[in-house]
This record gives structure tokens, sequence and C-alpha cells, in this order.
């Protein structure tokens, strides 16, 4: 049998959406210092699951049909959308190819049933913003390369535009720009 290798793209894309749904419960209450430290670090930003009670809008919903062909040609994806399950997410991710590896990145549309924006998962305090009237958040993934914009469909329902690749803060420009693609796609 032979050995199955796996990119260093395809494992960062994989942390990128567990990370960007990962969530703990919120624990109320002030943080308390656990001593003196070297460096100051943003705590990620956590929230809780929820499990829907009854199907959600986004049941029907495919992640690949929330990118359109125009949308696929304004974000300069090369090759078809593929779709991938991870945790309890629904996700279809492209591929931009640029001159270099370094410069190219992979972009993916997430649904998420279960997960509010508040459960978004960031490597520093996510920035609450709209896209066109809906309400939205902001983070980098944790370990910095990637930056998502949850888009908020119900109380308990988000979809993530997510662009992975060389460093995340450069990349949160493409991830707002796929999410004012795929919002009007949305339920």
């Amino acid at each position: 049998m032979l050995p199955v290798r796996t990119s260093p793209l395809v494992a960062s894309l994989a942390t990128a959406l567990l990370v960007v749904g990962a969530c703990a419960t919120t624990t109320a209450g002030q943080p308390e210092s656990a001593g003196p430290a070297s460096r100051t670090q943003a705590e990620p930003t956590r929230g809780t699951t929820t499990e829907p009670a009854q199907e959600t809008p986004l049941a029907a919903v495919e992640p690949c049909d929330l990118l359109t062909a125009a949308g696929q040609s304004a974000m300069a994806v090369t090759g078809e959308g593929q779709s991938r399950k991870v945790g309890s997410a629904r996700y279809c991710e492209w591929r931009v190819r640029k001159g270099s590896v370094r410069d190219s990145y992979t972009i993916s549309v997430g649904v998420w049933e279960g997960l509010s924006i508040d459960g978004a998962v960031s490597e520093r305090p996510v920035r609450p913003l709209r896209v066109n009237s809906r309400a939205a958040v902001e983070g980098i993934g944790v370990q910095g390369g990637s930056c998502f914009v949850a888009l908020a469909v119900t109380d308990s329902s988000r979809v993530d535009a997510a662009v992975v690749g060389d460093d995340g803060e450069k990349l949160c420009p493409l991830a707002l720009e796929l999410a004012e693609l795929v919002e009007p796609e949305l339920p």
C-alpha cells in the first residue's frame, strides 16, 4: 500500500475550517491573570453550538451553489468547487492559482446550521460588520493563515466565507469580497 501524502495547504485548510467552527461553552465573569506573561495575545473569541431543533433555512442549501458562476469569475477561481463536510459544517472550496504557490490561496463557503456568528473562533477579537444589510463578523483563523467573514442567517445559524493562504490579515479584503458575493444567495 502506498503512503498517503497530504500537502501542507490541505492540512492548513482542514485545520482552518475546524477552527473557524470550533466551539466551547462561554463562562460568565471577568478573566483573571494566571501571572505575568512575556507577551500579550488576545484570547480567541468563543461561543456555543446549538443543534437545530428543527429544519433551518439552510437545510437544503448546497455550499457550492452559493458562489455563482459570475462570483467564481470575480474571485478568479480555477476548477470546480469541492464539497467537504468538516465537523457539523458543510463546505465548498475552490483554489485560486496565482503566479506562485505563496501567492495562491483557497476560498471556501461553509454552512453552519447550528452555530451562530457569536460562535466564531478567531485569533483576535472578531470585528462586527454588516455585509449588505446582514449582520456579520470578521476574524482571523487560529494560526493566522486564514481570514473569514461569518454571515448571520438566523440567531443560531451562519454561513462562513473564508480565504486560506499565507497571511490571514492580508486575506481579509478577499474574504469580505467573497462574503459580498455569497450574501445575496442566502435565505
